[in-house]
């Protein structure tokens, strides 16, 4: 756990994947982040190369979304003659975007400029085969932890990745890479280290007002469980039962009367058709096809995602899925699915308010 009461400042370290999770923290988690350092008087650094790469994602990722919307309009085009006009973003709109997105932010954020000798740094580390490199070369990782290094005399840094490189034999329940540790101890400070905002945010979490937290889960539920996530599971071969568990937690921001949640809901499927193994290898888990296909009568789908909850008229709002998994009754994982951003919103006890769901895009 950080403390945040005494000595230096605190200043996170977010990578670019995070970033991109949390959508430049316009997300829930987002929020409650900002929210906890505007009360501690915490920075966010952003490194010269963490900021280029989350911009270059941001265009293409909406490239690629501007894309899809042209290819569905051709699909309406062609079954109902015509359409309106639709005037999409360009690549450049999306960058701008990203760069107005952190000019938003500048009053909490620590740019590190990439010096010469970063470079010559992350190049040594590269070449010794030195953490964060030691399966294979991360020179933007390595960058990455030269500006963390940069910063160490002046801050209590925490660095939110979930890179797996940073880390003891690529396992994040064993820590910090002990080389990168002894690093941290000749310049007689600690670097603390998480796999998510929630995870930073669950070691310095303040206390929020009692939730009905099965009620929560049965509203989120029922935004996802619609004919999207159905005929998602139907394309894979597998039928979806009923909802078997939840586990949801809550983040204070600043919005008064909102809450940040972090959700996992589990779902009971049936007749899975498994024709791929993860197999865990030297450079990390890789994919392995069966020689026969496994059938597993039932197993369980765990969805994960976040949303806003207003506790004054108990609705869900601004719901996003982060990740679908398909686990057999030993817990291992047979199927793996990243997904689009859902949005919507519902509440207890009143009429349905329309949303909308893109559809999940398999990432194996």
């Amino acid at each position: 756990m950080v403390l945040e009461t005494t000595g230096k400042p605190i200043c996170l370290f977010l990578d670019a994947n995070i970033w991109r999770k949390e959508q430049l923290l316009n997300s829930s988690m987002g929020a409650a982040l900002l929210y906890r350092l505007s009360k501690i008087g915490g920075r966010i650094a952003l490194p010269e190369v963490t900021e280029q790469e989350v911009m270059w994602r941001a265009v293409i990722t909406g490239r690629v979304a501007v894309g899809n919307i042209r290819n569905d309009l051709a699909v309406v085009r062609s079954l109902v003659g015509k359409t309106d006009e639709i005037e999409l973003p360009s690549d450049s709109a999306f960058e701008e975007a990203a760069e107005a997105r952190f000019r938003e932010l500048d009053d909490i954020l620590v740019r590190v400029e990439t010096s010469l000798g970063h470079y010559r740094s992350a190049l040594r580390r590269v070449i010794r085969g030195s953490a964060p490199n030691t399966t294979k070369e991360q020179f933007r990782d390595s960058l990455l932890w030269e500006a963390v290094v940069h910063l160490l005399p002046d801050y209590r840094v925490v660095l939110i990745t979930n890179d797996s490189d940073f880390c003891e034999s690529k396992k994040f329940e064993k820590g910090l890479a002990k080389g990168l540790i002894e690093e941290c101890e000749k310049l007689n400070s600690v670097v603390t280290l998480h796999d998510s905002l929630a995870s930073y945010l669950r070691s310095a979490r303040e206390e929020v007002p009692p939730l009905e937290y099965e009620k929560i889960a049965a509203l989120i539920s029922e935004i996802i469980v619609n004919k999207d996530l159905v005929e998602f599971a139907n394309s894979k071969g597998f039928s979806l039962g009923n909802l078997k568990e939840h586990s949801i937690e809550a983040f204070i921001i600043e919005r008064r009367g909102v809450l940040a949640l972090e959700f996992t809901l589990s779902y009971q499927v049936f007749n899975v058709k498994e024709t791929q193994a993860i197999i865990d290898t030297d450079i990390g888990p890789q994919l392995e096809e069966l020689e026969e296909p496994v059938f597993h009568p039932e197993a369980v789908l765990v969805v994960a995602g976040s949303c806003f909850f207003d506790e004054r008229n108990n609705t869900v709002l601004e719901l996003s899925l982060a990740d679908i998994d398909c686990l057999a009754p030993n817990g291992q994982r047979i199927i793996g699915h990243g997904v689009g951003f859902m949005s919507g919103s519902i509440t207890i006890g009143r009429k349905q308010i329309p949303h909308k769901v893109k559809r999940p895009i398999d990432q194996i």
